[in-house]
């Protein structure tokens, strides 16, 4: 809302604006960080195609949204905070299949990284104000009422606050992998209100930098000086004193797998190369989970779910475990390869896949290796996802492959 946007320009240094694909953007600085803003419009779609063009036109290291929403938690006053943990949307019905507020093949709930939650709770709030985090539910209604509330409360007793956008910038920022994170003002809580009378009362009375809880935020987010240094001195080393001359590699031969014509390519297992090692043949396969360019990849979390409960299949099973030399995924987020001692073919491995993929599809409980002591990235995982999209490729490829989904397209 325009009344929203206006509080939040304010905390801009040096603002100035751009225009791209009918939006408007400001561009300006809170401490060491550039900060794009733009006010998205209210509701679902709105806000998702903001994102969108931030994202595409920027490439945010974070998109924060910000503005206000209903309290569903009748302990909350207006001018309290709500950090989102997490999303959900509160009118979204797929089926008995998934859950109430789930969207088919996205996950259940979008989860805030923990340690942006952690740092929003800490920032210090004036008095009489409290910030919480919780469950934000989202949904192109404006809840005025308190039989609305009641509505949504029925299938969220857990919610903290009611709004129309953090689902839709959250299930957006899930797709392209960029963090995210919500916060929202109370203006009313429907359920100590009367016809939505605080609501329209809270812009009268807005203490003024109420929405200064979004800069001390950032200010929680900045460098030191010292850190920023440092990492200025490891980026700034002239190339003259490199040790590599990179002229000799201009003109390189493509790689074999960048000739094979991804149009045309479909899901399946595909003999990537065969390599002499040792004295032995080692046989790199393509895992192709997904037809490139033409429907949307697997999303990394995901991803990385697959690679670690494959990795520990694989190397467990008892006729293929002596030869299993690696399984990762593709940087494309498409499939994943695996490297197997022999010379063999997809049709050698078809079993192997069906128990493999089976396995992830049915897996309940931890996911092997996602802690901080054992994975690079241990926050990065979604098992609900990899579930589905192995049961996916599970059944529509692997459980009635043909010729056409094991040999590469001329």
């Amino acid at each position: 809302m325009d009344k929203e946007f206006a509080e939040l320009r304010t905390l801009l240094d040096t603002p100035r604006e751009e225009s791209c694909h009918h939006k408007t953007f400001v561009i300006g600085r809170i401490e060491d960080n550039e900060i794009i803003m733009q006010q998205c419009g209210i509701g679902k779609v709105n806000s998702a195609i903001g994102a969108v063009e931030m994202i595409n036109l920027y490439h945010p290291d974070l998109i924060i949204s910000t503005g206000c929403a209903g309290g569903a938690d009748v302990w909350l006053n207006p001018l309290d905070v709500v950090v989102a943990s997490s999303c959900v949307y509160h009118d979204a019905y797929c089926g008995d299949n998934v859950a109430y507020g789930q969207v088919m093949g996205m996950p259940e709930r979008y989860d805030a990284p923990h340690e942006l939650v952690d740092r929003a709770l800490s920032v210090t709030m004036p008095e009489g104000q409290q910030i919480k985090a919780g469950l934000t539910v989202s949904g192109d209604w404006f809840v005025d009422s308190r039989e609305k509330m009641r509505e949504v409360l029925g299938h969220f007793p857990e919610a903290e606050a009611v709004d129309m956008e953090s689902c839709s910038i959250a299930q957006t920022c899930y797709v392209y992998g960029i963090p995210f994170i919500s916060f929202r003002i109370i203006s009313d809580v429907p359920l100590k209100d009367t016809n939505a009378a605080q609501y329209f009362d809270f812009w009268d009375r807005m203490a003024e930098g109420s929405f200064e809880v979004t800069r001390n935020f950032l200010q929680t987010l900045t460098m030191g000086e010292a850190e920023r240094k440092n990492n200025e001195a490891c980026f700034n080393h002239p190339l003259e004193d490199s040790e590599t001359d990179i002229s000799n590699y201009t003109n390189m031969n493509k790689i074999p797998s960048f000739t094979i014509n991804h149009e045309k390519l479909l899901r399946g297992i595909y003999v990537s190369r065969k390599d002499e090692v040792g004295g032995e043949t080692v046989t790199t396969f393509d895992i192709r989970m997904k037809e490139p360019n033409r429907e949307p990849v697997v999303h990394p979390g995901a991803l990385h779910t697959i690679e670690h409960l494959a990795a520990t299949f694989l190397r467990n099973d008892e006729e293929w475990k002596d030869r299993v030399i690696y399984w990762g995924p593709m940087g494309c987020l498409t499939g994943n390869y695996l490297l197997l001692r022999g010379d063999l073919e997809p049709k050698d491995i078809v079993g192997l896949m069906r128990r493999t993929f089976a396995f992830i599809a049915n897996f309940e409980g931890d996911i092997p290796g996602a802690a901080p002591r054992d994975c690079g990235n241990y926050l990065l995982h979604d098992l609900p996802m990899a579930r589905w999209e192995a049961k996916k490729f599970l059944t529509e490829v692997l459980e009635n492959i043909k010729e056409e989904n094991m040999v590469y397209p001329g």
